[in-house]
């Protein structure tokens, strides 16, 4: 069946620019689209994802010993609802909890007004002291130990008393949890414990389109109708009947050794852009466990390719297990 509606499933980030590529260029592979903006979730699933993190945090906390600060990194394009409903479900590991809330589409100048308004909200200078100190100030991307400033008394789990510190950094303060703040891009947690979930990202991310007739593959690319016209080309339907028509087109040399057995015939979506997205952040998750809580499946159902993402590393376990109260699944990659 074909994805009529793909071209409408939220919004996209450079849908501005696609049809002046496609006449430069001629038939665009999806994944020269780029990718969709993240948005909040759906009313009905917040409550249930709330609670199902705050019991997530809960987990990655004990498995680290329980130390305080304790960060989790969220990626997700939260309007603050969620950070609110884990709040209010009252993990355990509250006292230690620095939740930092990271959008890729927000606004590195700092929070939409309506996010503060739904969970109070510290400076990120606050959490990494060090970097702010760097950096003359508070800012996105910070990097550091993710601890809150303070001092005295005895080092939490993860930090040595010998510890060196960089100029202006304090030591990290207990049991002053939760403290929430928001960036704009992934911090670095330095030497703290944490852990880090991308709620929703990595189906907004790049993918290329292919189709079976049950043999075979080949590639649906977009192309400008007013340029086909112009080269008489037939006109039909497709791609939502915008300015932008589906045209099939012979496999690049050596696609075909991404895409699954081609029986039975249908569509087949290859997350180019999530897997690119986790041979970046695995590094960054060896310090920390990556939960990837998303619509996950086979490929051919919409939902993102798990074998793709496997191909990169095995989550562990292997997954995906339901997030009860929505259409979610998470898998997890855990320390090393």
């Amino acid at each position: 069946m074909p994805d009529r509606d793909l071209l409408r499933e939220g919004h996209w980030r450079d849908s501005g620019t696609w049809v002046a590529k496609a006449r430069r260029q001629g038939a665009l592979s999806w994944s020269q689209l780029g990718r969709r903006v993240l948005g909040p979730l759906p009313e009905e699933w917040v409550g249930p994802l709330g609670r199902w993190l705050a019991d997530y945090c809960d987990h990655a906390w004990a498995a680290w010993g329980r130390p305080d600060p304790f960060t989790v990194v969220v990626m997700s394009g939260d309007d603050g609802w969620l950070a609110r409903a884990v709040l209010d479900a009252g993990p355990v590991c509250t006292p230690a909890l620095r939740y930092v809330m990271v959008d890729p589409d927000g606004d590195a100048a700092g929070p939409p007004a309506a996010v503060a308004g739904r969970v109070p909200l510290e400076s990120p200078a606050f959490l990494y002291p060090a970097a702010a100190a760097g950096a003359g100030g508070a800012g996105g991307g910070a990097a550091g130990h993710g601890a809150a400033g303070g001092g005295g008394g005895d080092s939490p789990p993860g930090w040595d008393d010998d510890d060196e510190l960089e100029p202006g950094e304090l030591r990290p303060a207990r049991g002053v949890g939760p403290l929430v703040t928001y960036l704009s891009e992934l911090p670095g947690l330095g030497d703290g414990p944490g852990a880090l979930v991308a709620v929703g990202l990595i189906s907004r991310l790049e993918f290329d389109l292919y189709e079976s007739d049950g043999r075979d593959w080949a590639e649906i690319r977009l192309a400008d109708r007013r340029r086909s016209a112009e080269e008489g080309a037939p006109v039909e339907g497709g791609a939502g009947d915008g300015p932008l028509e589906e045209i099939v087109v012979p496999l690049a040399p050596g696609a075909g050794a991404v895409l699954p057995d081609p029986s039975p015939p249908g569509r087949y979506r290859h997350p180019i852009g999530a897997v690119a997205w986790l041979r970046r952040t695995l590094p960054w998750s060896e310090a920390a466990p990556l939960a990837v809580v998303d619509a996950l499946g086979d490929g051919r159902d919409g939902g993102v390719d798990l074998e793709a993402l496997g191909h990169v590393r095995r989550p562990d376990p292997p997954g995906p297990r339901p997030v009860p109260g929505t259409d979610l699944s998470v898998v997890t990659w855990r320390l090393g």
